[in-house]
This record gives C-alpha cells, structure tokens and sequence, in this order.
C-alpha cells in the first residue's frame, strides 16, 4: 500500500516533525510504500485555482508533483497541529489545492500538542475539511498531548500505549484502504 503522510505546520521549532518520524517508520515497518508531504519541502503556492481548474501541465510545479505523489497513494495519513483551535494554515492550503486526487480514498488522523489537548479541536475540523474533498476518514485517530515529552528529535518513544494505539489506527487505515480500493476498482 502506497500512504502519503501529509504533515501541516512551517512554524520554527516545529515539534509534529517528530510524530511525522515515527508514523513514517511504523507505516515502513508494515511494508507499506510512504511518502510525506511537508509544506516546508514542498511549497505549495497560496491556493488560486484547485490543480483541476489549470489546463494540463499549466499548473505550478509544485502543485502538479504533489497532485502526481497524492493520486498514486492508496491512503492518506494526515497530522495536525491546532493553530487558534484550528487546523494549520499550511495545511489547509494544501488540502485545498486537490480534489479528484482524494476521491473515495481513507485518511487517518494524527494531531498533537505542546500540551493536554493533543490538538483534537484541530483534529475534528480537519475530518470535516477532508470530507469535503471526498476522502473518508477513519473512526480511531492518534492524539498525541505534550509530544515534545512522548517523542524525542529523532521521532523515537518509550511509550507502549503509543505504539499499541498508532497500531491499532494504522490497522483501520489498511482495512480501509483495502475496502476502497476494491470498491474503485468495482467501478462504485
């Protein structure tokens, strides 16, 4: 299974980074194909027109390489921060540039905090906004509070819950995936 990671913060310092390093190597150690798009590599313009809307190969470069990354994924693994009790700009714009690339595909959610609140007000909006744009998001999602003491720069934890949860949510996204991707190829 191909799963893009999508991550959504450019602050300074950011910490989500560090959640982003872990899902990434549990997502490899089941032997899925993972590729992640950060907003600090992949510099999506400000959204004015969805990639769609441009005529083919008119699109900015950015746009069309995530488009290519985001169509070719059977999954989709987003983690959030919480800006002002919302999702982060960043990401928003990115989620804002695609559509038919999401289509009847799974999302599984992540979101984090310096804090006790994980970022799950983000985290609810986020599941609306990807909605939206068509993509079905999981039931069970990883709320990850103080992930500056769950986490260390490298992305690595001592935390079993963490890794008993992250399992139990990466096992609904494959089953998810797996019913969908059936279902596309029926023709439904």
């Amino acid at each position: 299974m191909t799963v893009a990671l999508v991550y959504g913060s450019v602050r300074d310092g950011r910490l989500g980074i560090r959640l982003v390093r872990y899902l990434e190597r549990k997502l490899a150690a089941r032997g899925h194909e993972v590729f992640t798009v950060d907003p600090n590599i992949f510099q999506l313009p400000l959204i004015e027109r969805r990639m769609m809307d441009y005529e083919v190969g008119t699109a900015p470069s950015a746009v069309e390489q995530v488009g290519d990354l985001f169509a070719s994924a059977d999954a989709f693994l987003f983690v959030t921060g919480e800006y002002n009790y919302s999702v982060p700009p960043a990401l928003s714009n990115i989620v804002a540039h695609y559509i038919e690339q999401f289509h009847h595909k799974v999302a599984g959610l992540a979101s984090y905090s310096y804090g006790p609140f994980a970022g799950v007000r983000a985290m609810e909006q986020l599941r609306s906004l990807l909605a939206g744009v068509g993509l079905v998001t999981t039931p069970r999602s990883l709320p990850v509070p103080a992930v500056h003491e769950v986490f260390d720069e490298n992305g690595d934890t001592t935390r079993e819950d963490v890794d008993s949860w992250t399992n139990d949510v990466l096992s609904d996204l494959e089953w998810y995936a797996g019913a969908l991707t059936n279902a596309r190829g029926n023709g439904q």
